[in-house]
């Protein structure tokens, strides 16, 4: 099996909408009786319309980790790249929406993906669109560790003629439309072929509204319209995306107009801006979870009677009300109703201190403390709350804050011992398997967990397009993971992006971020 997409929280993606509006510069013009009009006094300057407003600032919550198309580890990544790379197809709401395919089809028996292109589609050079491209695209996605799950179901990618693709498959693949038609993004060929895979990912040429150019590691990226974008004119010309980690920094440089959208708050504040007449705020449940994630390869971890004392030890409404001001939801599984294949027949066990001691006593832990590493303020927060729930039980846990990329890093490689993600996951259980499969190690699979039970109930809850067998296999792993108390689950996200009163938000997509062409000024 394998990997997908992180979430520091991730997706499929937010979607602003703003409207371009003009203000009147006024001037004065003076009349002497009688009819008609007369010029306009000395020294006055006749009416004009003042500017649409076309540019915009955002704040984003991190430098992005990689320019490979390719790595889906963090969501914003993906986000942000958006904006100049695009997909053959847009999950929205529940549906599938063609983007640089005109339409597709499945055969009869689920094998065969056949993708139509847009025609006239151009990338950044003026170069147009082809099924090569495509072709090329898919085939470097599913070689890349990302896709690696995916890779195993695929056949052949292969151009049946300029404008049209195809993709078959060796067995059924239920997620293939969420895990490729809508998520590997489309590159171009000869470009890529003359500059080579790291130059052309750092100077990216997509199809996209907008092109990528300025990056100032750590500290902003550019983005410009693309005049000849197939989907038409956009409102915005220009975007920067700034850096701000700190939440409380992103409110202040959006109440102090430094930035006209950020994407980062602090829970405190979403009352406050959702409030506050000048600002809107969008509250998103996003598909995924906020979990509490252990090395399941070190000790204490691989105990199982550790494990399930930490389980019972932590307060899931506490750490909501506390850390989190009450604004996301709480979770009982990592997936819920929002995913194909849910059932909500597993519910992980309720917070029972008495519990966690017996279970504490049945393992071999000695009271040492553990490292309990995060990457951001909100995982700080509700880390403290975690060690306090946890002393009472006898678990001495110590919280450190490490810079984001590097808790990434380490992540990915297994160098922590306990950690707290917030893992964006497409709307299929399915998509679940990068997380929880052994295929998923060293990049979304944070616990580790090789079990080939598990491994293979994904595979078969995936191979069918019966939906009731689904279930089975997905109700299988639920119970697994609750029974070896492989996570905690604490709460379902909520995005809350907040913006200046005079943007429209046009959509919303489950992973709380925008495309920029939707983005308008209403004035």
């Amino acid at each position: 099996m394998k990997k997908m997409w992180i979430s520091l929280t991730a997706v499929l993606m937010l979607t602003l909408m703003v409207l371009a509006g003009c203000g009147g510069a006024g001037g004065s013009s003076g009349s002497s009786g009688g009819s008609g009009n007369t010029p306009a006094a000395a020294g006055t300057a006749p009416s004009e319309a003042a500017p649409a407003r076309d540019t915009i600032k955002v704040a984003m919550k991190s430098e992005l980790s990689t320019m490979d198309p390719y790595n889906n580890s963090v969501t914003v990544d993906r986000a942000a790249r958006a904006n100049w790379y695009e997909t053959l197809l847009v999950y929205y709401k529940g549906q599938f929406e063609p983007l640089l395919c005109e339409k597709y089809s499945i055969s009869q028996d689920g094998l065969t993906y056949t993708f139509n292109l847009k025609q006239g589609v151009k990338f950044h050079d003026g170069s147009l669109l082809t099924a090569e491209d495509v072709a090329y695209s898919l085939q470097k996605g599913l070689a890349a560790a990302s896709y690696a799950t995916e890779a195993t179901y695929v056949n052949e990618v292969r151009v049946k003629d300029v404008n049209t693709v195809e993709v078959e498959l060796k067995q059924i693949y239920a997620p293939f439309l969420l895990a490729v038609g809508t998520k590997v993004c489309i590159i171009n060929k000869a470009y890529m072929e003359a500059k080579g895979d790291q130059a052309g990912y750092n100077e990216p040429i997509g199809t996209g509204p907008y092109r990528l150019t300025e990056r100032v590691a750590g500290q902003k990226l550019v983005a410009e319209a693309f005049a000849d974008w197939h989907g038409g004119s956009t409102a915005l010309k220009k975007a920067e995306f700034v850096v701000i980690a700190d939440p409380t920094s992103a409110q202040m440089a959006l109440e102090s107009r430094e930035v006209d959208l950020t994407y980062i708050l602090p829970s405190i504040a979403v009352k406050s801006i959702e409030s506050n007449p000048d600002f809107k705020l969008e509250k998103v449940t996003a598909l995924g979870c906020g979990y509490l994630v252990y090395n399941l390869e070190k000790y204490p971890f691989n105990d199982v009677n550790f494990r399930q004392a930490l389980a019972h030890s932590i307060d899931r409404d506490k750490i909501i009300a506390s850390a989190l001001d009450g604004v996301p939801n709480r979770a009982t599984n990592l997936w819920n109703e929002e995913f194909v294949g849910y059932t909500g027949n597993t519910n992980f066990d309720e917070v029972d201190l008495e519990k966690a001691k017996e279970y504490l006593a049945q393992s071999g832990y000695k009271g040492e403390s553990i490292s309990f590493t995060i990457g951001n303020e909100t995982y700080k927060r509700i880390a403290v709350i975690m060690q306090e729930d946890l002393r009472k039980v006898g678990i001495n846990v110590d919280v450190q804050q490490v810079e984001i990329n590097s808790w990434i890093d380490d992540m990915t490689k297994g160098n922590f011992g306990m950690a707290f993600i917030n893992e964006a996951v497409e709307a299929d259980v399915g998509m679940w398997t990068h997380v929880l499969s052994s295929g998923g190690i060293g990049v979304l699979n944070m616990s580790r967990l090789a079990v080939p039970e598990i491994d293979e109930a994904f595979v078969k809850g995936a191979s069918t397009n019966d939906q009731a067998e689904r279930q089975k296999y997905y109700d299988q792993i639920g119970s697994y993971l609750k029974d070896q108390a492989i996570v905690v689950p604490v709460y379902y996200p909520t995005m809350t992006p907040a913006y200046d009163k005079n943007l429209t938000v046009k959509r919303i997509y489950a992973d709380g971020y925008a495309r920029l062409c939707d983005i308008r000024w209403n004035s």
